[in-house]
């Protein structure tokens, strides 16, 4: 007997019906983000990479040292262990608030790094054309030779980054790097959350000849790193912001209410 409308069970049309309004009211909701972005984001919650999952352990004097478990993580995660996750800013406050997210945009497989350059092209990069791009190490290398790939803009190798015995690290500049005789460059990386870094690389940047045209990341975690380029007169480009991203999770169902407000109290109390 061949398949008619008759034979389909009342159910199938129930949840056909749901996934065709849910994708209606997402469009509505989220008209900035292109076929890409999305795709790309459902991709962060799904793709396994390995991934340095780190928390602060307080020993009782009160001092302090970060715990790094190397696991498979998805490029955006939720915490599996007490304290997790510490960030870059946790090496000098300690005693700040986990993050109660994960970001790993490290050990991507190719095509997420296609992906990320496609994004980065597509997007207001500057209001004026780089001449050149470059990466802060470690993971914002691999993005910007995407990048370059992806718009034709040249990539060049500018930085080293130094690591200290105490695990702090600094950026630093490549020995034998040519002055860059004030050209346009920008500079990319995988994310923001304070500007730390990246103010350390606009510096070498800057000493080495170079006129920063701006700084591009996949994902603006919105805790004071716009602001802080900003001040410095750098201007910021982002793909994704993190209220946004987590939002569109949210409306999709592919987080909890409950995980998306814990995460809405955390960035308002960094603000």
């Amino acid at each position: 007997m061949g398949i008619t409308l008759a034979n389909i069970p009342q159910k199938f049309f129930d949840v056909l019906t749901e996934k065709i309004v849910i994708t209606i009211v997402f469009l509505s909701m989220y008209p900035e983000f292109s076929r890409l972005q999305r795709e790309v984001a459902d991709s962060f919650l799904t793709t396994t990479v390995q991934g340095k999952a780190s928390r602060v352990v307080l020993r009782p004097d009160g001092t302090h040292y970060i715990d790094s478990q190397t696991r498979p993580v998805h490029m955006i995660d939720f915490p599996k262990r007490p304290r997790e996750f510490a960030l870059k800013i946790h090496e000098t406050r300690p005693t700040d608030p986990p993050s109660p997210y994960f970001v790993n945009f490290r050990n991507l497989p190719p095509e997420m790094l296609v992906q990320f350059g496609r994004l980065l092209e597509e997007s207001p990069i500057s209001f004026h054309v780089p001449d050149v791009c470059t990466g802060i190490p470690k993971a914002g290398v691999d993005i910007a030779k995407a990048y370059s790939l992806a718009s034709g803009v040249p990539y060049l190798d500018i930085y080293s980054k130094e690591e200290h015995t105490d695990g702090t690290r600094r950026i630093i500049g490549r020995e034998g790097t040519p002055d860059g005789n004030q050209k346009k460059l920008l500079i990319i990386d995988d994310l923001i959350t304070r500007a730390g870094t990246k103010l350390e690389a606009i510096q070498v940047a800057r000493e080495q000849g170079f006129n920063v045209t701006g700084v591009a990341v996949i994902l603006d975690r919105e805790q004071g790193g716009q602001e802080e380029l900003t001040s410095f007169g750098v201007w910021l480009s982002t793909v994704f912001s993190i209220r946004s991203l987590l939002e569109y999770y949210c409306d999709t169902r592919q987080i909890s209410q409950y995980r998306f407000d814990k995460i809405r109290r955390y960035l308002a109390a960094q603000e």
